[in-house]
């Protein structure tokens, strides 16, 4: 558990420095905008605005039959999902939306994060909108985040 919340802290940390270094500020204009897009794609995913996704009804479920005491089959999905569905189901009494709309927006803002530093960074953004969100942000939510960190990890190699 330490290692995964020192894996999100340094990411976080990551993302600031890579910003700073390549001249671009935290607080810009372009990233306010590209933060706003990332929150509301992610809230429209999480509510599923523009109809279910394939894996919807499967996280209904599975978020609905998350208890505090008693027998739960979680082999389906990884210990961190768990653990994350558990709290905003147990402690924050949220909705499954809400849960899905805050992971998406994550997975959004780290790969709006990466996507900054290309050359083009909102006909990437528009590109991977149009693309790739209704796969990834709609149907595998856990990949998505994943992936975004997997993407932000590899990023300063190629």
């Amino acid at each position: 558990m330490h290692g995964n919340i020192e894996i999100v802290g340094e990411t976080i940390m990551l993302v600031y420095a890579e910003s700073l270094q390549h001249g671009r500020h935290w607080f810009s204009f372009r990233t306010k905008v590209s933060w706003v897009v990332a929150v509301l794609a992610g809230i429209a995913a999480g509510y599923q605005f523009f109809g279910s996704g394939r894996d919807f009804f499967s996280y209904v479920s599975f978020y609905e039959n998350i208890r505090v005491f008693g027998e739960q089959d979680f082999s389906r999905f990884e210990p961190g999902f768990v653990l994350v569905a558990s709290f905003f189901k147990l402690v924050l009494n949220a909705e499954v939306e809400f849960l899905l709309a805050v992971l998406a927006s994550a997975s959004l803002l780290i790969k709006f994060a990466i996507f900054s530093a290309y050359r083009r960074p909102f006909l990437t953004i528009l590109f991977y909108l149009c693309c790739w969100y209704p796969l990834h942000e709609y149907t595998q939510i856990r990949a998505a985040v994943a992936r975004s960190f997997l993407w932000f990890r590899s990023d300063g190699f190629l």
